[in-house]
């Protein structure tokens, strides 16, 4: 009977130990909060502003560069429930090792979760979609910049409110 090195014993336990703490579960959840604002195509003068965040959109308003301030035309609302990610999944893994003696010793291993498979927690995010109309596109493609979009967020027990630079107009104007 023949026993292996001592260092390639230890090479090979490290290899198959690293092996089996792998996983191929998923860190981010599937959805993100945030706002962005475009132009809408086909339609001159119309600007969208698409929301996802916990609190419900309550108010929106676009205001020019003299700070006058121009409801939405159109604010809609729906609230989405996410699922996020669950247990790790099994997983397989493999390892390669060097020594400062020239051996080199490879592995492999299984990683199995030892606890059941609970399901990913639900989050609730609410989707909004607020709808714009430029009163005078000429002044706003000469100081879109100094623009801004309204957004009030509440729902009763809470309130946020959001400030963003709306889009650039297109190079050719509307």
């Amino acid at each position: 009977m023949t026993l292996m090195n001592p260092r390639i014993q230890f090479s090979l336990a490290v290899a198959l130990f690293l092996g089996a703490c792998t996983s191929t579960s998923q860190s981010q959840q599937p959805f993100a909060y945030g706002t962005e604002a475009y132009l809408v195509d086909g339609q001159p003068g119309i600007i969208e502003a698409h929301l996802r965040d916990p609190l419900p959109l309550s108010e929106a308003s676009l205001i020019d560069d003299a700070g006058q301030a121009f409801p939405a035309i159109e604010i809609n609302r729906d609230r989405v429930l996410y699922q996020g990610p669950g247990t790790p999944a099994p997983g397989f893994g493999f390892g390669v090792m060097g020594g400062s003696s020239g051996h080199v010793s490879t592995g492999f291993g299984l990683g199995i979760p030892l606890f059941g498979g609970a399901a990913g927690q639900t989050v609730a995010v609410n989707e909004s979609i607020a709808r714009f109309r430029i009163p005078d596109t000429d002044r706003y493609n000469a100081n879109w910049q100094r623009w801004k979009i309204h957004l009030v967020l509440d729902d009763s027990h809470a309130r946020r409110v959001i400030e963003m630079v709306p889009p650039a107009p297109p190079a050719d104007g509307m």
